[in-house]
């Protein structure tokens, strides 16, 4: 790698020779076939002596192709070029790569909807792009094609001018990548350290080895991520992914899926979303906001802010443990359920509205104050918050039941019978089912939890198995005349 960089920096800054344009024409054939098909003008007969250097603009138009099924086969280590513009080509050429060669652009990349980009054999003999620049205001239009590999090194600035969908991008040191609020879709990103994103609004997807297409895009101002890496300090808006580690962000918002982690340290702002369990390590010098946060499972970090907030009206349904260290101030946590957070340092540790699944050192806590909900969705998910209300037929709370409150089913839960509440690994307290003619269907291989009494009569349907979990630590009663089939 130092290698390929010295040659192209000594090329950038030797090259004596003028900047000249060149025209491929001919069809098919070979990059360094230059007295065959590399001409002085578009359609012209007067060929270059020798292939395109680092100063040179290259073009593909309507005179470089005749017939579809043709193509340019890059047969050289390195390729060179200044600007590369396909706009004007006709009858779909196809740019392709046999061996994995490099391409190294200095000026703008210009792809077009009426090209392929080595898409004969896209996964063996990648096109690996490098834009290697000095100048502010490099471009590159894709035009809807996808790129395998794009690695931006130092000194350049790069301009997007459309969406960018690619395997995997590189953002090295001193390199800068303006999105322009244009989209990213990406099998990985990694920017390296001293390399900067300018995303605006633009909505950054990015994970594993899948593939994306254009019609899962969004104008929100996300990076939806699988695996992104940032070693610097880089302008966020919000991220939407599992796994995400980012260090030094001025701030972010981050919403994970299912099973998340979160390897941060965040210098101001951060709000945390996400339905699944969460991993939460770093460092984080603001207030920490999971106030849209139901399971944070595991959680060792160290805060330089002032507060945890958990939803304001109702408890996690899964506890919050780890530990917190701070060493000066006051800290607090509210609205959550605490099993082995242990805080750690000289700041004063207050909880409130909490309840506590095990011993928790180093707070003072005040308890959560237990309350009754009341199913009101007719058909619906157990975790979906908006079929939840604190009075019988009253309006949604937009709070799913922790494990130590009441839930209730009565004559204002369901229409008909065949209305379905899904339960699958949902916690609650007791569970009181009277007069209420609906269904309870549980999801497969899901185990739900009571922690107190249960009171179920006849008018209970069920769809398939119940897999029920009694975790009652005081005396509790269990009064069923349902007909239930299930694991208890």
């Amino acid at each position: 790698m130092k290698y390929v960089q010295a040659l192209i920096f000594s090329l950038i800054f030797t090259q004596l020779t003028y900047a000249t344009d060149y025209y491929w024409v001919g069809g098919t054939g070979n990059w360094s076939d230059y007295g065959n098909h590399w001409a002085t003008t578009s359609g012209g007969s007067v060929f270059h002596s020798d292939i395109p250097d680092i100063n040179d603009d290259v073009y593909f138009d309507q005179n470089s192709f005749n017939a579809s099924g043709q193509y340019v086969s890059l047969d050289a280590t390195q390729i060179f070029c200044k600007t590369m513009d396909w706009s004007g080509v006709v009858n779909f050429p196809e740019l392709r790569n046999d061996q994995n060669f490099e391409v190294n652009i200095a000026g703008n990349l210009i792809l077009s909807s009426q090209m392929l980009f080595n898409e004969s054999d896209p996964y063996f003999n990648e096109i690996n792009i490098h834009l290697i620049g000095d100048t502010l205001g490099q471009e590159i239009w894709t035009n809807g094609k996808r790129i395998q590999i794009l690695r931006l090194y130092s000194d350049s600035s790069i301009i997007m001018s459309d969406t960018l969908n690619l395997s995997h991008m590189y953002v090295y040191n001193g390199a800068n990548l303006y999105t322009n609020d244009k989209s990213i879709i990406a099998n990985s990103i990694q920017v390296l350290s001293g390399g900067n994103v300018y995303l605006g609004s633009s909505y950054i997807k990015a994970g594993g080895y899948r593939s994306y297409s254009s019609d899962s895009l969004t104008n929100n101002a996300f990076i939806d991520i699988y695996d992104f890496i940032s070693d610097e300090k880089t302008v966020y808006k919000k991220i939407k992914g599992s796994q995400v580690t980012c260090n030094y962000v001025d701030s972010v918002d981050i919403e994970y899926n299912y099973e998340g982690r979160i390897d941060a340290k965040v210098l101001k702002d951060i709000k945390i979303k996400g339905d699944g369990e969460l991993d939460l390590i770093g460092i984080f010098n603001a207030d920490l906001d999971l106030t849209n946060v139901r399971s944070l499972v595991n959680f060792n970090c160290t805060l330089n802010g002032n507060f945890i907030q958990g939803p304001s009206s109702c408890m996690f349904d899964k506890e919050f443990t780890g530990s917190i260290t701070k060493d000066s101030g006051q800290f607090y946590v509210d609205h959550i359920i605490m099993n082995g957070l242990n805080a750690f340092g000289n700041a004063n540790f207050i909880a409130t509205n909490v309840s506590q699944l095990s011993s928790n050192s180093g707070w003072t806590i005040q308890p959560y104050l237990r309350q009754t909900l009341y199913w009101v969705g007719n058909t619906g998910v157990w975790s979906d918050s908006s079929k939840w209300s604190t009075s019988s037929g009253g309006s949604a709370v937009n709070c799913v039941p922790s494990p130590f409150d009441t839930v209730v089913f009565d004559q204002n839960s369901f229409q008909s019978s065949s209305d379905t509440i899904f339960i699958g690994d949902d916690r609650f307290g007791t569970l009181r089912w009277l007069n209420a003619n609906g269904t309870l269907s549980h999801e497969q291989f899901r185990q739900a939890e009571c922690r107190g009494s249960m009171f179920i009569d006849s008018t209970m349907n069920h769809a398939g198995d119940v897999n029920l979990l009694f975790m009652a630590k005081d005396t509790s009663q269990i009064d069923i005349s349902a007909s239930l089939r299930g694991i208890f």
